[in-house]
């Protein structure tokens, strides 16, 4: 299994309940469409650090060829073309294997 977890920051941090609510069910509804994509889930981040993001996608994916498939899949693009990439200042990335 991989585990896929992306962290965003927003351009507009004060707009964070808006994006929440127009990404998440798009995003969650993901699980099904892709194939080889087990689970999903947004993250709305605590204000606790800094540093920290603002919100999260957390994916689970049978392996690196279905992390592949995903990350091509039209779906998946559009929802970053449509609701992530417009919003977010920054993004780090990290995949690892469980």
């Amino acid at each position: 299994m991989i585990k896929h977890l992306v962290v965003w920051t927003l351009k507009a941090p004060e707009d964070k309940a808006t994006r929440l609510a127009s990404l998440t069910p798009r995003a969650e509804a993901l699980v099904g469409q892709i194939p080889g994509l087990r689970h999903l889930e947004v993250i709305d981040g605590l204000p606790i650090d800094p540093a920290a993001g603002d919100i999260a996608l957390y994916a689970e994916l049978d392996d690196l060829e279905a992390l592949a498939v995903y990350q091509k899949h039209p779906l998946h693009t559009a929802f970053g073309n449509e609701e992530v990439k417009p919003f977010t200042a920054s993004r780090r990335v990290i995949d690892w294997q469980a």
